[in-house]
Parts: C-alpha cells; sequence; structure tokens
C-alpha cells in the first residue's frame, strides 16, 4: 500500500481515488438513517420499561420527521431544479440518494408501525 501524502490537497486525494476505495466513503444520509435505525433498535429492546419505550419511538418519529424537513427536502429540491448529476464522494448521486433514502425509510416506517 503507498503511503498517503498528508500535504497534498484533499482533491488530490480524491481524484487519485480507485472506484473501488468509493464504497469507503460514508453518505450523510446513509448513515443518519442508521443513526435512526439503531434508535428505532432501542425501542425494541425489553430490558426497558414500556414508557420508556414509547419515549424512544417518540424520539425517533421526531427525527425521522426533520430528517424529512431538511435532508429529504433538499435532495427534491435538487432533482426539481435539474441539478447536474453531480456524484458525492461515494459515487452516488443525486436521484440514486433518493431512492436509497425511500426504500430505506420505507423499511424503518413499516419496523415503527409494528412496534406501536
Amino acid at each position: 500500500m503507498a503511503p498517503i501524502d498528508v500535504h497534498g490537497a484533499p482533491s488530490d486525494f480524491l481524484a487519485s481515488a480507485s472506484a473501488n476505495a468509493r464504497q469507503l466513503f460514508l453518505n450523510r444520509e446513509a448513515s443518519q438513517l442508521e443513526f435512526h435505525r439503531r434508535v428505532l433498535a432501542e425501542a425494541e429492546n425489553h430490558d426497558i420499561p414500556l414508557l420508556e419505550q414509547l419515549r424512544i419511538l417518540c424520539i425517533f418519529s421526531s427525527n425521522l420527521d426533520e430528517f424529512f424537513e431538511i435532508r429529504v427536502a433538499g435532495l427534491k429540491e435538487k432533482i426539481k431544479l435539474q441539478a447536474p448529476a453531480i456524484t458525492g464522494q461515494n459515487g452516488l448521486d443525486v436521484q440514486q440518494i433518493y431512492a436509497l433514502v425511500s426504500a430505506r425509510t420505507h423499511k424503518l416506517v413499516a419496523e415503527q408501525y409494528r412496534l406501536s
């Protein structure tokens, strides 16, 4: 493995990243949804009192609402404006990120309803 040049510009590093290395970069939306999934998993923990489980479900719901108000609204705005097909550091474009968010969110909400 070649040493990393810490003195070069960050864009130089990203430009030299191979297609295989792109999967190492995190997607902001996917990372937030993974956090929300972990919060929801806490609501399923039967070692936690029932009222606390309900409170965790409320926190999950509030977090997901905020996620849609800010992150998903931003994605939809980019799609609406037909922004150039800019790919993130992980190689996904806006349409792909939106599809990923949609699929994962549907699963999370189905799980939330199952727990309610």
